[in-house]
C-alpha cells in the first residue's frame, strides 16, 4: 500500500511538472545522408530507468539500452551504427542511410515499473546539398542604353525534392525567392555581388557571383566550389 501511494505521488509530481507518461506527439528529427542523427530522450530524474527498447517501423526492436549504453543490438541493418551519447538516454544513429527514414519508438521500462512510457519519432533523411552553380546570361543590348540586363539561373546538381532557392544582393538584405533572378545593372553597380542560397530542410549552401562581369562576354557560368 505504501509503495502504491508513493508511486501515485510520483506521478502527480510528474504531471504537475508538465511531463506525463504514455505517448507524446511525434517528434520530427532531421538527418543528413552519411552523417548522424539523434533521437532525443529526456526522462525526469524522479524515475529510475531500467532499460529502453528502441524499435522502428520495419523492425520490432532495433536495440536495447541500459545504463546509458547499448546493451544489445538486435536489427542487423543497424549493426555497429548505434550509440548512446555520453550522459544521455538518447539514441544516435550513425552513417545514415536513406532507408533509415521513418518512424521510431522508445519504450522506457522503469524500476519499479510505472505506467507505460513511450516516445515516438519521425526521422527524415536528406542529402546534404552541394554548392549551387550559377549561370549568368546577358540580355540583348539596346543601342544607347547605359544598362546591362542579365538573367541569373541557380541550380544544384542532383537536387532533392523540397530544395528551395533564394537570392540576396550585396546592398540589400531583402530576399528574392526562386532559382532565376533578372537584373538591370548600371556601371555604378559593376562591383555588386549577388548570392544564391539553396536550402532543403536539413542543409543550406550558397554561391556568390558578380553579374557585371558577363556584360562584355555574353554568358558566364559560376560553379560552386
Amino acid at each position: 500500500m505504501l509503495e502504491e501511494s508513493l508511486r501515485c505521488v510520483c506521478l502527480l509530481v510528474l504531471f504537475g511538472s508538465g511531463w506525463a507518461p504514455g505517448i507524446d506527439t511525434t517528434q520530427v528529427v532531421l538527418g543528413i545522408l552519411g552523417e548522424s542523427a539523434t533521437l532525443p530522450l529526456e526522462i525526469p530524474s524522479e524515475l529510475k530507468v531500467d532499460e529502453i527498447n528502441w524499435s522502428s517501423e520495419s523492425d520490432a526492436v532495433i536495440a536495447r539500452t541500459k545504463l546509458g549504453q547499448i546493451d544489445k543490438e538486435i536489427a542487423s541493418g543497424f549493426m555497429n551504427r548505434l550509440k548512446v551519447p555520453a550522459g544521455s538516454l538518447s539514441l544516435q544513429i550513425l552513417n545514415l542511410r536513406k532507408e533509415d527514414g521513418g518512424s521510431y519508438t522508445a519504450q522506457i521500462i522503469t524500476d519499479p515499473p510505472s505506467a507505460p512510457i513511450k516516445r515516438e519519432y519521425k526521422l527524415e533523411v536528406f542529402k546534404r546539398l552541394p554548392k549551387p552553380d550559377i549561370k549568368v546570361i546577358r540580355g540583348a543590348h539596346i543601342a544607347g542604353s547605359k544598362t546591362c540586363n542579365v538573367m541569373l539561373i541557380c541550380t544544384v546538381e542532383n537536387r532533392s525534392e523540397g530544395t528551395n532557392y533564394t537570392w540576396t544582393g550585396e546592398v540589400s538584405e531583402e530576399e528574392t525567392v526562386g532559382s532565376v533572378l533578372n537584373l538591370s545593372l548600371t556601371l555604378n553597380e559593376s562591383s555588386l555581388t549577388y548570392t544564391c542560397t539553396a536550402r532543403n530542410r536539413a542543409s543550406a549552401t550558397s554561391t556568390t557571383v558578380m553579374p557585371w562581369e558577363s556584360c562584355g562576354k555574353g554568358k558566364i557560368s559560376w560553379q560552386g566550389i
